[in-house]
């Protein structure tokens, strides 16, 4: 999509007539869940324009919210690029283009003189966060999973245990992958097996398998596995195998004074898991 800037700028009342217009969808647009918006946002009308088109389009995805208003003019185009960053459809023409609406249709100056309103900010009814942060979270988890495996058993809980003391929503997506990093594997078993069966199997509280298929609910997590986009690892791991050979410790100790340890210590674990996933999730903005 292509236009002159002596061509996009618009007369005012013109102007506040499609802002106002473009309110009225925002409080839908911003009712709905993170994978239902795309669509929404492909499904808008038409403007006279091209530019009136974007412009629409634009005010939902950068709302004019006080924090985007009351940005100094030489700061703006750093502001937008980073909230591009930071969402999964919005194109380098969009942040353009809001750009540009801002520095032509004195986007600002209108608002202060009460002839435009400050919007809301964008919220996500279902907790999720954009794919990029998703799958940066995810891979950062991942990139330290052979680390976190090759611990001694001692140190694995200590490190869960610190981890729960912080229950925002990506340090839960961060732990559960290292705890379980098999989505694929967990999501074809979740078909079979109940929430306590599983949770017996990864010797993990229930709340913690409640909070994974959540996660796959909000985040799309398979459709993103079979477009290639989260890679998943060759083998599964049990979180609290250190490594010591079974062999080994028929030599060293008996079998079940071994296991008695290892089950003392997953309850240690256990308890600080279930208190940060039963707890409500909480989104670092």
């Amino acid at each position: 999509m292509n236009f002159q800037i002596n061509e996009s700028k618009i007369d005012q009342d013109r102007y506040i007539e499609l802002k106002q217009k473009a309110y009225d969808y925002y409080r839908q647009y911003n009712s709905l869940d993170r994978v239902l918006r795309k669509s929404y946002i492909d499904a808008l009308p038409e403007m006279d324009t091209p530019f009136e088109t974007m412009l629409v389009r634009n005010t939902l995805l950068f709302p004019d919210t006080e924090e985007l208003l009351t940005t100094p003019k030489e700061a703006l185009y750093r502001v937008l690029n980073k909230f591009a960053r930071d969402n999964d459809f919005i194109t380098k023409e969009d942040m353009m283009t809001k750009y540009l609406e801002y520095r032509m249709q004195d986007t600002q100056d209108l608002v202060k003189t009460g002839l435009l309103q400050v919007m809301e900010d964008i919220s996500y009814p279902d907790n999720s966060i954009s794919n990029r942060e998703y799958l940066f979270l995810k891979e950062e988890a991942m990139e330290i999973s052979d680390e976190f495996q090759n611990l001694p058993l001692s140190k694995k809980v200590k490190f869960i245990v610190q981890c729960c003391e912080d229950s925002d929503y990506q340090t839960q997506i961060q732990l559960s992958t290292l705890l379980i990093p098999n989505d694929q594997l967990l999501i074809n078993q979740s078909n079979k097996y109940s929430d306590d069966e599983l949770a017996s199997y990864y010797s993990v509280p229930t709340s913690l398998i409640n909070f994974k298929k959540e996660e796959y609910n909000k985040q799309d997590t398979l459709e993103l596995i079979n477009e290639d986009k989260l890679l998943q690892p060759k083998s599964n791991h049990f979180w609290y195998k250190d490594g010591v050979d079974d062999g080994m410790i028929s030599k060293i100790w008996t079998q079940k004074f071994y296991r008695e340890i290892e089950q003392e210590y997953i309850a240690r674990a256990n308890v600080a898991l279930n208190k940060m996933f039963g707890d409500s999730k909480k989104i670092k903005k």
